[in-house]
């Protein structure tokens, strides 16, 4: 009986040991594999030390290219995609200067350098793979390229990775095709020398296109042709297939970029944010279900709080203020209207009361409009959405600068009071950064304004692309640039725009047939209690002029630190 018992548990227990096994020999795959990479990994450390030692050795980068490859491949089969992207970034950049067979320059170098410390930062990586679904994603800031261009796909990809989008290249069609049967990406860009090549219309990508449109009914690939001539036939048959751009050769970078950016899903307006003062909760409940159900930011403010700091927090692009709020809507309007913030915000009053002299005291308080109660959904929303977007066109030509659409010098203050205000109160740290791009008068002097025009452009986009939307990014004048960072260290900071230093010196730029590069000088300074906002901007100045007497290109704190 005691044998039968074992037997029966021996077989109970034996898919359980199965699975164990393996659990241990996938375990076991693994680590061998991690073995192999990191191995690999201190090979290609070793080669770039020798080039170090000689930058004119074009062999030994030839050498680091070769070991990069397997590298790419191993990384990518254990979902370590932080080194996967840094290996590929590297390889591109190295198969673009070996094909020009000469020594790189020293900025050329110190790129290649960044890409090391970027591999060899996340060697930490090795963990867990990354989790993927078979299910259908939308990647996000992904571009698909259809060309055989080898070298036109390479420049692409890399000066596009500097602006936070990822390119995949594919040289044939059918790989395309397969590619969309899972994963759509933003763009699609299509070389029309491709179609040309195979004497192939545009029929073929056409009925990939029809193919995919029940998984895209929201029509988000947008969809890119380049071209070398851009006649007119071929440009009809693009706006056919739905093309939302054209675009002639030889790229001009910048343009692609502004394309892309103007297409971006993230390129859609923010929301509408409406602060709503009522003396009933009810209606004021109903008013906010009524906004949000239409896609807007709705928030209601208790009276017998502190308003002010409130809306400066929340931010409201209209308020909708009861006349009768006790104790006085009317004085609560006067009120506002007495804080620079909120001079221009649009404040449209709500009454029960159709009382033409009592719409005037409200006109007189500084209201935009009356609505009388009850007010329809059907009327409210609509109402709401043309006052905001009407003030927000006219708040842009007010704040923003016209050529970069970054804030202007008075509206970057503006906006920097308000956060050095918050950092206070919440006991946060804020750091400011001053930059400034490096004999940008040569660039204007030897390539014309416009060309100059288009590298601040190219910068601007950067700033707006790589820090978040809470920090504040303004065109400080002529080629100065600032940018406030809430909740933000002098350390972090330091990283931050260290990244955005070198991505922004990779970036290339042409003029007619030339080919030049462009780079800034930064400097930092961190809130400190004793700092006014005047004292503020003085630190990350000589932060600056230090960075520009050590030799440009570079970052400095400012002397405090």
């Amino acid at each position: 009986m005691a044998v039968f018992r074992q037997r029966i548990h021996h077989t109970m227990n034996k898919p359980s040991q199965k699975k164990e096994t393996l659990k241990y020999k996938l375990q076991n795959l693994r680590q061998k594999l991690l073995l192999n990479l990191s191995t690999d990994l201190k090979k290609i450390l070793s080669l770039w030390k020798t080039y170090i030692a000689n930058t004119s050795n074009l062999q030994a980068l030839e050498n680091i290219y070769q070991w990069l490859l397997p590298i790419i491949t191993q990384s990518s089969e254990l979902g370590l995609d932080k080194i996967c992207y840094a290996a590929h970034n590297l390889e591109i950049h190295l198969k673009i200067l070996l094909r020009k067979k000469v020594s790189p320059t020293h900025l050329q170098i110190s790129q290649i350098a960044y890409f090391f410390q970027t591999l060899f930062q996340n060697r930490g990586d090795f963990s867990a793979p990354s989790s993927s679904s078979p299910t259908f994603q939308k990647q996000l800031n992904s571009i698909y390229l259809l060309s055989e261009d080898t070298l036109l796909g390479e420049e692409i990809s890399w000066q596009v990775s500097h602006f936070g989008y990822h390119t995949k290249i594919f040289q044939k069609i059918e790989n395309l095709e397969k590619e969309f049967l899972h994963s759509l990406p933003n763009f699609l860009i299509c070389d029309t020398l491709f179609f040309q090549k195979h004497n192939q219309s545009f029929l073929t990508l056409s009925q990939i296109l029809e193919k995919i449109k029940p998984i895209d009914s929201a029509k988000k690939t947008k969809l890119i042709f380049i071209d070398q001539n851009g006649n007119t036939q071929t440009r009809l048959e693009a706006v056919q297939l739905g093309a939302e751009a054209f675009l002639q050769k030889p790229l001009d970078y910048s343009e692609l970029v502004d394309v892309l950016d103007q297409l971006h899903p993230s390129h859609s307006p923010l929301k509408p944010r409406v602060a709503i003062l009522d003396n009933n909760l009810q209606v004021a409940t109903q008013y906010q279900q009524t906004l949000q159900e239409a896609g807007m930011l709705a928030q209601i403010l208790n009276p017998k709080e502190e308003i002010v700091e409130k809306l400066l927090e929340f931010q409201p692009d209209l308020i909708l203020l009861d006349m009768f709020l006790p104790p006085s809507g009317l004085d609560i309007a006067r009120m506002l209207r007495q804080h620079s913030a909120f001079v221009s915000l649009p404040l449209v009053f709500t009454s029960t009361q159709n009382d033409l002299e009592k719409q005037i005291l409200a006109l007189e308080a500084g209201g935009d409009y009356v609505l009388y109660k009850p007010i329809s959904p059907q009327y409210l929303v609509p109402f709401v959405r043309c006052r905001v977007e009407h003030n927000r066109r006219l708040r842009s030509l007010m704040l923003k600068d016209s050529l970069t659409g970054l804030f202007n010098h008075t509206a970057f203050h503006e906006q920097l009071a308000r956060e050095v205000s918050l950092a206070r109160r919440l006991k946060q740290p804020l750091t400011l950064a001053m930059l400034d791009l490096d004999y940008f008068k040569s660039i204007n002097d030897q390539y014309g304004h416009p060309t100059g025009d288009r590298v601040l452009k190219v910068l601007a986009r950067m700033l707006k692309q790589r820090l978040r939307k809470s920090d504040i990014v303004g065109r400080y004048g002529g080629e100065e640039f600032a940018v406030a960072l809430p909740q933000t260290s002098l350390e972090n900071a330091t990283k931050i725009f260290e990244e955005i230093r070198l991505a922004f010196s990779y970036v290339q730029h042409t003029y007619q047939s030339n080919i030049f590069q462009s780079t800034f000088s930064c400097g930092l300074a961190e809130l400190q209690n004793s700092h006014t906002i005047l004292e503020l901007c003085e630190a990350a100045d000589q932060a600056l002029y230090q960075a520009k007497r050590k030799g440009r290109n570079r970052i400095c704190l400012n002397p405090s630190k």
